[in-house]
Order: C-alpha cells, then sequence, then structure tokens
C-alpha cells in the first residue's frame, strides 16, 4: 500500500467515495498534499497532513467522490490549520500576518472592541479555551479560513454590534460585564448581573493580584502590548510552544481562581452560578483586556 493511502485509511473509512484503484487514491492525496503546500511547506510532514485532512473529511454521501470532496475542501487553509495546530512558527506568523491581521482590518467598519475581539481570537485559535485546546482544530476547510475566522470573531462581539452596525465600545469592564450574554429568565439575570458587577471585578483583581508576577507579565504583554506567542517565547527565552502552554495556563489560574472568589461571596444558586460562571469564561479575554488597560492607565497617574 502507498506511503500516503496507508496514513490516510486509518481514519477515512465511511468518508468519502473511495477510488478503488489505489494508485488513483495516492495521486489524488499527493495533489491534496500539493494543494496544500502551495510553496510554503512550513515544515510541515506530509504525512501529518494527510493524517490531518483524514480526520477532518465530511462523512460520505452517496454520488460524491472523493475526488469531488477533496476540489471543494479549501486545502491550502486547511494546510495552514494543521501546521497552526502542530505549533510550526512559520505558519501561525502566517496566520498572524494575513489571516488576523485582516480579522482587525474587518472589525474596524464598526466601533466595536476590536482590539479585545482580535486578542480573544488569537487565544481561542492557537491557544484554545477549554481542555479540547486550539480552536482550529474543528476547522474543517468546508469553507475559507478567513471566513471561518470571521464567523468566530462574531460570536465574540458584544449583543446588537455585528460589523456592520455602529456601535461604540464599552468603556470599561464594568460595561463590558453587562454585555455578557447570561442564559435564563431576563429579569432573574439581570439582577444577578447588577449585584455581581463589583464582585466580579474585585475577584478579577485580587486572581490577577496573586498571581507570579511573571505570570502577569506575560499577560501584559499578550494583552496590552499585543504580543504575539512567538513574541512571547522570545521574551520569556523559551520556544513558542512553552510560551502558549505558560500562556495558558495563567489565564486558567486567574479564571479558577476568580470563579472560586465569586462562589465564596455570591451565594448563588446552583444553576445561577454555573450560568454566571460560563459567561464569565466565555469574556474572560475581554475583561482582561481591559482590566490590565484600566491598572496600566492607574499607574501612569
Amino acid at each position: 500500500m502507498k506511503p500516503f493511502t496507508l496514513v490516510f485509511l486509518q481514519h477515512a473509512k465511511g468518508r468519502g467515495d473511495l477510488p478503488a484503484d489505489g494508485e488513483e487514491l495516492e495521486r489524488l492525496l499527493e495533489q491534496a498534499v500539493g494543494r496544500g503546500r502551495q510553496g510554503r511547506p512550513f515544515g510541515l510532514d506530509d504525512k501529518v497532513f494527510v493524517d490531518y485532512l483524514a480526520q477532518r473529511l465530511p462523512l460520505a454521501k452517496e454520488g460524491v467522490t472523493l475526488a469531488q470532496v477533496f476540489a471543494d475542501t479549501h486545502m491550502e487553509d486547511l494546510y495552514l490549520a494543521c501546521a497552526c495546530v502542530h505549533k510550526v512558527p512559520e505558519a501561525i506568523a502566517t496566520l498572524e500576518k494575513h489571516h488576523l491581521s485582516e480579522l482587525r482590518t474587518w472589525l474596524k467598519q464598526t466601533n466595536s472592541v476590536v482590539d479585545e475581539v482580535c486578542q480573544s481570537v488569537r487565544i481561542q485559535l492557537l491557544v484554545g479555551l477549554t481542555p479540547a485546546g486550539p480552536r482550529l482544530v474543528t476547522y474543517r476547510g468546508s469553507s475559507s479560513l478567513q471566513h471561518w475566522i470571521h464567523v468566530v470573531a462574531s460570536r465574540l462581539l458584544p449583543p446588537g454590534k455585528p460589523p456592520s452596525g455602529n456601535g461604540s465600545p464599552p468603556a470599561s469592564l464594568l460595561n463590558a460585564l453587562e454585555n455578557i450574554p447570561f442564559q435564563g429568565p431576563d429579569s432573574e439575570i439581570e439582577l444577578i448581573k447588577r449585584r455581581s458587577m463589583d464582585a466580579f471585578r474585585q475577584a478579577l483583581s485580587e486572581a490577577l493580584d496573586g498571581l507570579l508576577e511573571d505570570q502577569r507579565r506575560l499577560l501584559r504583554s499578550y494583552y496590552i502590548d499585543h504580543l504575539t506567542t512567538i513574541e512571547l517565547g522570545r521574551l520569556i527565552g523559551k520556544d513558542q510552544s512553552t510560551a502558549s502552554r505558560k500562556l495558558a495556563l495563567a489565564r486558567e489560574t486567574v479564571y479558577e481562581e476568580t470563579k472560586r472568589l465569586l462562589k465564596e461571596r455570591l451565594r448563588l444558586a446552583s444553576k445561577e452560578f454555573d450560568s454566571f460562571v460560563a459567561a464569565i469564561q466565555s469574556n474572560l479575554d475581554v475583561s482582561l483586556s481591559q482590566f490590565l488597560g484600566e491598572r496600566d492607565d492607574e499607574d501612569e497617574k
């Protein structure tokens, strides 16, 4: 069995009408790798990409051949996502230079929280907010990577402020908290939000104070100075992968400590508290960016 075919078939059963001819399948895979590279191999092993591609194919549809599936797949974008997920520095630099810089331009069509949303998207794509890891692993190539990133960003915008609108950015962390989309009866949730704002702000402040100095510096460099994870690695004398892990750990430490302090002080019912905490987690990047910025402003006065 040919090398690409051997790797591909480990995950591709039931995903596309596979050619009966082994030579034809190998040829299709070679073409897919070639389309993905497009002169930018990033040092990624071809078999790694073939394996990645196989795991992200849609389920087979009657009459749809594998060649047709491949033709409809944004192979170059999927290759870039694969390289980023595997922490290839050149690929991450390419994603930030082209796709994330374009995201900033797209977001500037509105007066929304451009910097905060961009930072949040960067973390979701390259680091991840859950144990599942980087959000990029869920990109399957069925649409362009840029469009997919726009969708991710749209879900982080404050309610009622799509990219075509003229909304103004939240003036402070408290305004950002007011925009958190809670689940549940409106009147009940609004009451929880109002009486929880001060507690949230205090808990977040104490969680940040409890960090090690190098963790605070890492968060400030990422959220306020807008350093990439590659640049963070240089700053701390480590590689990009280590910098990403340290950043994720610092962020998770803040989240867990904020959650612990709020649980002690708010005395909400379990269901109410779960809704509140879920909203905090999904908006933590915006909150951290604004809160650290406020601290820097106060320090300069």
